[in-house]
């Protein structure tokens, strides 16, 4: 029996070994992917803006782009520099085909959309355009700088890309399966050597350290040690392949421009005397940002001309002190060797260097953001990983009551915390994962069908599918209330997550933007009414004196999502689209169906005698019922509140702004950001202290107060560091507050009177109304004084509302949970 139940433990843990490490596959290419796309893409930037250059030449010179001779033969020179560019093309302002390396392409418009919004080109930007099976590089060419008379665009195939990508990811699973094997093989020993050797003492369930927690603790330390090892290889080869890209675009950029100077010294130039030159320069590295700086020296090594990041130098000009012409390609000269190019003329003798210098600080900088996004994807892997065990352990232990024919009460409180973890983790991972991307999918059915909705923007049409699904959410939370004593909360939960099915699959087969309205709608219901149903699953799971442990859990079921939703979802979307995308909370609708189905007890819900009696017009009077208990007030009023104001108008709408601002990647305001979610995986453990404590308003009181006083520390002004503190002291505030205050809420008489989840509704539409006017009121506070000062301010007001709650409220439990705890 012990060896039936080791081996069912066993092939559990290889499964969520597997995936958690595929997961950590497709994470890690992800996030080197737009690095290294970014940066072959970039190889034909550098031979797009030469022939630009070219052509502009001749354009400020008074060759009509219309009627410009030998314009063909310019393109062609492209493509001998570059071999995979398949086509380059020059067109008119409308988008014409003036000129093209095919013949048959002239004359004819080009339709990819680089004409639908000139505002891009206006400082000469590049616009990088995906569409069938090609890329096209669009750049605008400029008479005298200034008028647009056309463009000039080159053509290649995505799949030279993707081949290169392919490349890659083939040589990182040789090692990835190596790693994966060793894995597995390591969990079967450690399982087995617990099975072993520990005694039948450590099988009480009651023990900390008992045999499972040990079994998990081992598939844990197992995956982190396999992703580790992982994550190591796989930068170390990434960075190699990102330098070869870096030092591939340089040395076809050295050739490029070495060979323009010989040619220009072939006609009677010499290279002290090349007019511009330091412009010619400067052109070359303007859109080449892995690049810092380039000179051309005379065979002394003295610098005679200089361009950099910041703009172009000469020393025929004066620009550059005498004392530093040679010392700057000295210092450089043995470090930077493969760099330098020797310039010679048609005899071959030399007449001096052009030497590119890369940016190391910067080539830094993207390494970094990929070992902190590698560590980032552990992270993911291993949470991910370890709901899947909670998963794992509530199987293990249905089996064994089915072998061992035990009553399954004797699991009840653990296991109950377990199914409510993973039902939370399971349902909202589902919900966050379309809420992530959503308007960019929204943005885009709309540009492929525009529609007219009672005169709005194109901004505020994009817009509605999120206030819609907030109505859902708004409208059905108070019905769900009213009629949660009618239907078991099995029931309810099927209805619910039907609705949610349908709306999320028939989102992701929308062709417009009213369509997308309606079904996200009808998934704002699902998803509004299943949060309020919760309530009743959470204590129908849990007893009285651990009911804050229960919803603390819930809590960090949603703390977990929240973390795993995002770079998951970001991966899927990247590679397969945003209807692919919305398809998976169809499939982890299903997947919480299943749980439902297995886990949740189908009994019908105690109804009152005085419901039986009601009608709908006393029903709604119920609406204004928590005006009738000072406590609930007061706790909606000077807790829920301005804490909602805190998380929704501060952490959600603020933060991202400010730290944008003041020119925080957007990689770092995604780690920054994901601080709060980290921090709110501890509201289990403080729901368990509360649980001991028994006084839920103490908990309350310090969450709120922890967040107020970090918003203080704005009276001194904004930075990095305070931001990272504001948003770990939300995390840990929150933490606080939601491992309590169902707890607290539920446990009032007056919520007993008219039932718990339907207390619980009423309470929550007040609050959704308050979280949908947070953005709003922040904003508007922002535009009328300093954000930094309105953040501090917002801090006072958090600390003294919730000092007037502390002293106007009580902390008592109710009679009943009085009695529980005095039977405990």
């Amino acid at each position: 029996m012990n060896k039936f139940r080791n081996v069912s433990m066993i092939k559990g843990a290889i499964i969520i070994l597997v995936v958690s490490q595929l997961l950590t596959l497709f994470l890690a290419i992800a996030s080197f992917d737009d690095v290294y796309r970014e940066s072959l893409i970039s190889e034909f930037q550098v031979v797009t803006g030469e022939i630009k250059e070219e052509i502009e030449r001749g354009i400020n010179l008074g060759r009509p782009i219309d009627r410009f001779t030998g314009l063909e033969d310019i393109l062609k020179r492209g493509l001998y520099r570059k071999e995979n560019l398949s086509n380059m093309f020059v067109t008119s302002v409308e988008g014409r085909v003036l000129g093209a390396t095919q013949q048959e392409a002239e004359s004819t418009i080009l339709d990819i959309g680089h004409v639908d919004n000139l505002d891009i080109y206006k400082d000469n930007q590049y616009n990088i355009i995906e569409y069938k099976n090609h890329y096209y590089i669009v750049v605008p060419l400029l008479h005298n700088d200034d008028n647009l008379v056309g463009f000039l665009i080159s053509q290649f195939n995505k799949n030279i890309i993707t081949e290169r990508i392919v490349e890659i990811l083939l040589n990182n699973l040789v090692y990835f399966v190596w790693i994966l094997i060793g894995a597995a093989c390591l969990i079967v020993v450690f399982l087995t050597l617990i099975d072993n050797f520990s005694s039948e003492k450590d099988n009480n369930l009651k023990r900390f350290f008992n045999i499972e927690r040990k079994k998990i603790l081992a598939i844990l330390a197992v995956l982190l040690i396999a992703q580790s090892y992982y994550t190591y290889l796989n930068y170390n080869y990434f960075k190699s392949a990102y330098t070869e890209v870096i030092e591939s675009k340089i040395s076809s950029l050295s050739w490029n421009m070495k060979e323009n100077i010989e040619t220009l010294m072939d006609l009677g130039l010499s290279i002290d005397s090349l007019k511009n030159m330091e412009n010619v320069l400067g052109i070359s590295i303007a859109d080449f940002k892995e690049c810092k700086d380039v000179f051309v020296t005379d065979k002394e090594g003295e610098i005679l001309y200089r361009a950099d990041y910041k703009g172009s130098r000469s020393i025929v000009e004066g620009n550059l002190l005498e004392e530093d012409r040679q010392s700057d390609f000295f210092k450089i000269k043995d470090e930077f060797k493969e760099y330098i190019n020797e310039i010679r003329d048609s005899d071959g003798i030399l007449k001096g260097y052009l030497v590119y210098i890369p940016d190391l600080k910067l080539q830094e900088s993207q390494l970094s953001d990929m070992l902190q996004d590698s560590v980032t994807i552990i992270l993911v892997s291993l949470l991910f990983a370890f709901e899947m065990l909670m998963f794992l352990t509530l199987i293990a232990r249905r089996k064994r009551a089915l072998i061992d024919g035990s009553d399954e009460k004797e699991f009840d409180d653990d296991s109950g915390f377990k199914i409510i973890r993973l039902a939370a983790f399971t349902f909202f991972l589902g919900d966050l994962f379309s809420m992530s991307f959503l308007p960019l999918f929204t943005k885009n059915l709309y540009s492929e069908n525009p529609v007219n909705l009672l005169g709005l923007s194109q901004e505020a049409i994009v817009s509605l599918p999120i206030s819609a699904y907030m109505v859902g959410v708004t409208i059905i939370i108070p019905v769900v209330g009213f009629i949660s004593k009618k239907i078991s909360v099995k029931n309810m939960f099927y209805a619910c997550i039907s609705i949610s099915i349908i709306g999320s699959l028939f989102s992701a087969l929308s062709v417009n933007v009213p369509m997308l309205i309606v079904f996200r709608f009808l998934a704002g219901i699902g998803y509004g009414g299943t949060i309020i149903n919760s309530i009743d699953f959470i204590i129908q799971n849990t007893r009285e004196k651990y009911r804050a442990t229960g919803f603390g859990n819930w809590s960090a079921g949603y703390a977990a999502a929240s973390i795993c939703a995002l770079p998951i979802s970001s991966v899927i979307v990247s590679k397969f689209g945003y209807r692919v995308g919305l398809m998976l909370s169809v499939a982890t609708g299903i997947a919480f169906a299943i749980i439902v189905y297995h886990y949740v007890k189908d009994k019908k819900r105690p109804v009152d005698d005085i419901d039986d009696t009601r009608n709908f017009k006393e029903s709604l009077i119920d609406l204004f019922v928590i005006f009738k208990d000072r406590n609930i007030a007061l706790c909606l009023f000077l807790s829920s509140i301005p804490l909602q104001i805190c998380l929704v108008g501060v952490y959600q709408f603020f933060f991202p702004l400010y730290m944008n601002s003041i020119n925080i990647s957007q990689g770092n305001i995604g780690r920054l950001m994901s601080i709060f979610g980290i921090i709110s995986l501890m509201t289990p453990l403080v729901a368990k202290i509360s649980d001991k404590i028994n006084n839920n308003k103490i908990f309350l009181i310090c969450g709120n107060m922890i967040i107020g006083a970090s918003f203080l520390l704005y009276l001194t002004g904004g930075s990095v560091l305070i931001v990272a503190i504001s948003i770990a002291a939300i995390g840990l505030g929150s933490t606080f507050v939601d491992a309590v205050r169902e707890a607290y809420l539920i446990s009032i008489d007056k919520s007993r009177e008219i039932g718990e989840t339907k207390m619980i509704s009423i309470y929550c539409t007040y609050e959704k109304f308050a979280t949908v006017l947070a953005p709003v009121f922040i904003g508007m506070l922002m535009a009328s004084f300093n954000p930094t000062m309105v953040i501090a301010y917002m801090g006072i007001v958090l600390i003294f509302c919730i000092l007037m709650f502390a002293v106007f409220t009580h902390g008592k439990t109710s009679k009943v949970n009085k009695e529980e705890s005095r039977e405990a």
